[in-house]
């Protein structure tokens, strides 16, 4: 898609408002997203804008708000579409009038079976008109998972169930957005930092009941709460009955002195047995991951230890491989991690720096893909092959890429090609994903033949230059 207009001028302002401003005479609002345009340059934005937002009024009714364009100021891209007023979903603005209206769109998502992915709160806008507009789904998707670390832990983690997404999450964010209110702050707070802590954290139902949490709320209120942070489902209808009794009564009953500081004594005394029982809780966990890990690398040496002795009495695997064929498998080992091969490929002197590597890379992906379910690790050749997206958090990259193979004699050979490791956390300041550290590298082999039969690489020269260089 091309980009449209000139750029534009603006003024500070807060990043919860939105954007007015003026391309070519024509008058728009503009959606701030925070991300640099480097991460747009291989997106189809033409995709992005075949899906409208939509604009609800208090009676149900919706309108499409159609993205029209996007520019850039000061290396962030800027969407936008037809001129409205307004501001961006805050915490801190929150009411039970706003609650409300967001409860009647969460029932109409539901009736309509909405492609509802879980409540980001930059993707709601409160018009100064009263309506609420809902930024397109499939763009805040991609501003969500393209946002740092420390964006989706003010925009995403505090309003959604870990486990519960989507449509069937919308009662656990309206108990979570109705607490807010009524407590003055986040039911979890404060809300742990690290994923695995966090989301245990979220799985529980808060270390206070809400009669506790909120000394004085109504009974209709308290139940709701509770039934919808411990994760059922069909009570949007329920909620919308309850809000209108916080409306016409108020949410709280009245108490006296003595009641509210009996109540408010008994809460202490659960938090704080509370926060004891979660880091003992979070001390185990870490533990056992300890365990798990140290179990499994035990295993995984073990069987590493047993491989040669068993290799030593089997025929290489690249018998019957031309010089040039073993060449190209001992690359292509670094982007399979397969150890074994390589080991067949070079003498082990020759080669250990590589085998040890692949070996700690192969090791550390299997322990991650035995306890998170994914290895973590992204193939260096697929990455450069890609486009070399932006890489998400959490991922490493690595292996070997763009590989140039050149004979220089019968069994001489010169190999050219990009080298990828994961970065250092000190190559940045922000708590996004860490940049690879990429090499170009120049190999000079030589091969000789074995009793065997096999080829093997017995010489090798190695030159490199780090890619950042000029």
């Amino acid at each position: 898609m091309k980009i449209q207009g000139a750029p534009m001028t603006t003024t500070e302002q807060n990043i919860n408002d939105l954007i007015p401003l003026t391309i070519e005479g024509k008058d728009y609002t503009g959606i701030f997203s925070g991300l640099s345009s480097r991460i747009f340059r291989s997106v189809d934005i033409s995709a992005l804008q075949n899906e409208p937002g939509w604009i609800y009024d208090s009676e149900g009714r919706m309108e499409p708000w159609k993205l029209e364009g996007m520019t850039e100021e000061k290396g962030s891209m800027i969407f936008y579409g037809p001129p409205l007023k307004g501001r961006e979903f805050s915490a801190e603005d929150l009411d039970r009038e706003k609650l409300e209206k967001m409860i009647r769109i969460f029932q109409s998502l539901r009736d309509k079976n909405s492609p509802y992915q879980g409540f980001y709160s930059r993707g709601w806008v409160f018009l100064e008109d009263g309506r609420i507009l809902l930024l397109p789904n499939s763009l805040m998707e991609f501003i969500r998972k393209s946002d740092n670390e420390q964006t989706r832990m003010n925009h995403w983690y505090p309003f959604n169930h870990p486990d519960r997404s989507g449509l069937e999450g919308l009662e656990f964010t309206t108990a979570l957005l109705a607490a807010s209110i009524l407590r003055g702050s986040h039911p979890y707070a404060p809300l742990e930092s690290e994923e695995d802590n966090r989301n245990e954290q979220l799985r529980r139902v808060p270390a206070l009941s809400p009669d506790l949490m909120i000394p004085g709320l109504k009974e209709e209120i308290a139940d709701v709460l509770t039934l919808s942070f411990k994760g059922e489902q069909g009570l949007l209808k329920k909620w919308i009955k309850v809000m209108e009794l916080w409306k016409i009564e108020g949410a709280l009953n009245p108490l006296k002195d003595e009641e509210r500081q009996s109540i408010e004594a008994r809460a202490s005394q659960l938090t704080q047995r509370g926060e004891i029982n979660q880091k003992r809780r979070q001390i185990w966990r870490r533990k056992s991951t300890v365990y798990m890990i140290s179990a499994a690398v035990i295993i995984l040496i073990g069987v590493m230890i047993s491989t040669p002795i068993k290799k030593s009495m089997e025929p290489p695997m690249t018998l019957g491989m031309a010089p040039l064929e073993v060449v190209e498998a001992y690359y292509a080992g670094f982007n399979s991690m397969d150890q074994e091969l390589m080991e067949d490929c070079i003498d082990k002197k020759i080669g250990k720096g590589d085998l040890n590597e692949v070996m700690n890379f192969f090791v550390t992906s299997r322990v991650r893909l035995g306890y998170e379910g994914k290895t973590g690790v992204i193939n260096a050749g697929e990455w450069v092959d890609s486009g070399r997206p932006a890489l998400e958090a959490g991922t490493s990259l690595y292996g070997v890429a763009l590989v140039d193979i050149q004979k220089m004699g019968d069994s001489r050979f010169r190999v050219d090609y990009e080298k990828w490791m994961p970065g250092s956390s000190e190559d940045i300041e922000n708590t996004g994903p860490i940049p690879p550290v990429g090499y170009l590298v120049r190999d000079l082999l030589t091969l000789e033949e074995q009793k065997k039969g096999n080829w093997l690489i017995v010489g090798m020269e190695r030159s490199l230059k780090d890619l950042g260089d000029d």
